[in-house]
């Protein structure tokens, strides 16, 4: 029988979780496993979407949120009017009521005091105030005492149309001086001149009108008596006009001496009245006096005489 030997040595195992030693030179480096191709939450930041398409995705949220508030409140509104019935309809009627009241209270810019033949062209006078920058009420003056609103008015002198304007001022581009926008656009060019040569004096500025710039240096007295009248006549109307007077005496006057054939003249021409125009009646033009100044409308305007005592 062999010997055996009480204690046998035998080779000690690795456990498990221990891993064999792996002996490398000192100057070798630890290979680092290789790192996967995941994204970082820094990677992730620096990784932009387009900016067309975040424009694009805001504005469809926008709109989206828009269609969305607008069709509440749409909802909203519908079922509060279809309750508060009764109150829309009373609170509409106010307004309206309001509406109606301030409209009557405001004031006509044009004064009711000139003849029915100058109301004729109200609107006109109204768009040519706002266009040329002057009072409704000085213009339709000037119609009064030129034209009465006879928009084919020509005296002997060739004074034409509602402002009775001669044909010197006109531009050669004017075939029809009579045409009442031809004929504003040139004679309230006139008058918008003489105002300011007259630095805003009244007669002044009508004396430059009926006469000419020049005037404006003379003393009232030297004026033409053309001019003289024409002055008369024109500053107590617009006077009037001025202080929303029911009548104008200077007006009854106007008519009175003579002012009326005219008027009756151009009620047939714009249609107020059937009456066959009294042309006989119709007082005699007024001659110009001899003069060397320039003149706008010197000369022959439709406009009647001085009343006699």
């Amino acid at each position: 029988m062999g010997t055996v030997p009480l204690f046998e040595k035998t080779p000690r195992k690795s456990k498990p979780s221990e891993k064999p030693a792996v002996a490398s030179p000192r100057t070798s480096k630890s290979v680092k496993p290789a790192k996967k191709n995941t994204p970082t939450a820094a990677t992730r930041r620096r990784v932009k979407k387009p900016a067309s398409e975040t424009r694009t995705h805001l504005v469809d949220s926008v709109k989206a949120f828009g269609r969305r508030i607008t069709l509440e409140m749409r909802t909203r509104i519908l079922v509060w009017l279809r309750g508060h019935a009764a109150i829309v309809a009373v609170v509409l009627l106010i307004g309206f009521g309001v509406w109606r009241i301030s409209n009557l209270a405001t004031p006509s810019p044009l004064a009711s005091l000139f003849t029915p033949e100058v109301q004729h062209w109200r609107d006109q006078i109204i768009a040519w105030s706002e266009r040329y920058g002057i009072d409704p009420n000085l213009i339709a003056t000037i119609i009064q005492i030129e034209s009465c609103g006879l928009a084919d008015a020509v005296s002997s002198a060739g004074a034409q149309g509602l402002f009775q304007v001669m044909p010197s001022n006109f531009a050669p581009t004017i075939t029809d001086q009579t045409e009442p926008e031809a004929n504003a656009g040139t004679g309230l060019g006139v008058l918008k001149d003489c105002l300011r040569w007259a630095n805003g004096d009244m007669s002044d500025a009508l004396a430059c009108y009926n006469g000419g710039p020049s005037l404006i240096k003379r003393p009232a007295s030297r004026w033409p008596n053309e001019t003289q009248r024409y002055v008369t006549w024109g500053t107590g109307i617009y006077r009037d006009a001025l202080a929303r007077v029911g009548d104008s005496s200077t007006l009854d006057s106007w008519l009175t001496v003579g002012g009326y054939r005219l008027c009756n003249r151009a009620a047939v021409a714009v249609g107020l009245s059937t009456r066959p125009p009294d042309f006989a009646a119709v007082t005699a033009p007024i001659k110009a006096q001899p003069t060397v100044i320039p003149a706008y409308n010197n000369g022959d305007p439709v406009f009647p005489p001085t009343p006699r005592p």
